[in-house]
């Protein structure tokens, strides 16, 4: 029996060769995504759809009772879904990410973190309701320059050095250390020193493509 450090790196190994293969992007993450913070995510990835009809959110709800509200939520949207319950924990069952899945529900605990290596923008919850934000430095770890809303007052100072002195504006086009609301790293994870992800899509682009959408919502 393998252990389950071996099962997860299975899991996601299986989950980018899926992805690959079905020329699937960008990955969109919105990771410890409070209630009520679901349909505002939805409504920002279809100004992502949109642009790339190949695109994919993976939602996942920070708590377990969130997961079935969720998924009724998303199946509302008209979007089809997949959940994380649905596949074996070493790998993915028979191609299941394919074409017709626009949200993988990320129905599960202690994967989050793992998974935020194979995306090309991530956005972390908790910080669109008055929720004081999440922690931010996960997907920092990967060289994800993580995007979040207003509600970071439990994680002030940390969001404060990403926001690079402070920026206000949630919709400024991110070209530094990282802003609320702002894009990828340029020349970290998946970048390259332009801020364009190196599958092809701009992860800087897709960040502001968020970043307005949720600054004309707020209006």
């Amino acid at each position: 029996m393998i252990s389950r450090s071996r099962a997860e790196a299975l899991f996601l190994r299986g989950l980018k060769a899926n992805w690959q293969k079905g020329n699937r992007g960008p990955v969109v993450i919105a990771g410890s995504v409070l209630a009520d913070e679901e349909g505002a995510v939805l409504g920002a990835f279809a100004a992502i759809e949109r642009e790339y009809p190949r695109a994919l959110l993976v939602l996942a709800p920070r708590k377990p009772e969130q997961f079935d509200n969720a998924a009724g939520i998303i199946s509302e949207s008209g979007r089809k879904l997949l959940r994380r319950r649905d596949l074996e924990l070493g790998g993915v069952c028979n191609g299941a990410i394919s074409e017709p899945v626009h949200v993988f529900l990320l129905d599960s605990l202690g994967e989050l973190a793992g998974l935020y290596r194979l995306a090309d923008a991530v956005f972390v919850g908790g910080s669109l309701v008055a929720g004081g934000g999440h922690n931010i430095l996960e997907p920092a770890a990967f060289g994800k320059v993580p995007i979040y809303g207003p509600s970071m007052e439990n994680f002030r100072e940390m969001s404060g050095k990403f926001s690079g002195g402070g920026r206000r504006d949630p919709g400024e086009e991110f070209r530094g250390s990282g802003c609320r609301l702002g894009g990828l790293a340029p020349g970290t994870g998946a970048c390259d020193a332009n801020g364009n992800s190196r599958t092809g899509v701009g992860g800087a682009e897709i960040a502001a493509r968020l970043s307005a959408f949720w600054s004309t919502s707020s209006e």
